[in-house]
């Protein structure tokens, strides 16, 4: 009996392409969705094995829709795509994902034995209420370089270099961390250190934080 799946990826032509290799494994894709709110239609119509979710800088609103998807449906698998290394670039931390859930790294995705088995093994029922689990393969490249300067970031470190590429001034991260400017500023020079970034006149230090930040998180359309 194939596993039936539900996909949550923002773009359609790559959900079809996602599904058509998938089906060689009897994994069948029979509900496609290009924002999360639409999970909602869940709830009236056939529910599939496992949703299959595309999360990326809306994470935070991301997983507290499917949390209450999950909270009508507990027995619903869950994995979820990302491009980001790092889920603390999300806004997330591991240990505050649904139960049972696979994580796998978007480059992963195009070997199907990686992405079948994350898939069968967010399905099997004596896993659902297991920890989260990153399912990983052999796709990596020069990401490695980037989680060992990451993994080397404090929380607030991370948090700060999240809230400076989405634009908040320095200001307004102070307020939101209840510290001083000056405190923010300390922090972002010690990021920069961390991350071997040196800012010059083409590109001030917030560029170049930006830049870093986007290239490993997918900025997504999906809003709840």
């Amino acid at each position: 009996m194939s596993i039936q799946i539900a996909l949550v990826v923002e773009d359609m032509y790559e959900s079809l392409l996602i599904a058509s290799a998938l089906d060689k494994k009897g994994i069948e894709a029979t509900h496609f969705y290009s924002k999360i709110s639409h999970l909602s239609q869940l709830l009236d119509t056939n529910v599939p094995d496992v949703l299959v979710i595309s999360i990326g800088e809306n994470a935070l609103n991301e997983i507290a829709t499917v949390e209450k998807v999950r909270g009508k449906h507990p027995s619903i698998g869950l994995v979820f795509i990302t491009s980001s290394p790092d889920l603390r670039l999300l806004g997330l931390r591991e240990k505050n994902l649904p139960l049972g859930a696979q994580i796998i790294f978007k480059k992963s995705v195009t070997d199907l034995h990686i992405f079948s088995r994350a898939i069968h093994d967010a399905a099997d029922q004596s896993k659902i209420g297991a920890t989260m689990k990153w399912v990983t393969g052999n796709s990596f490249t020069d990401e490695t370089t980037f989680v060992t300067n990451l993994t080397g970031l404090t929380q607030v470190q991370v948090e700060t270099l999240r809230l400076v590429a989405q634009g908040h001034s320095n200001a307004q991260i102070a307020v939101a961390r209840v510290v001083t400017e000056k405190a923010v500023e300390h922090t972002i020079t010690r990021i920069l250190t961390a991350m071997n970034l040196k800012p010059n006149k083409r590109n001030n230090s917030r560029v170049m934080l930006a830049r870093e930040y986007y290239r490993w998180v997918e900025v997504s359309q999906q809003i709840s």
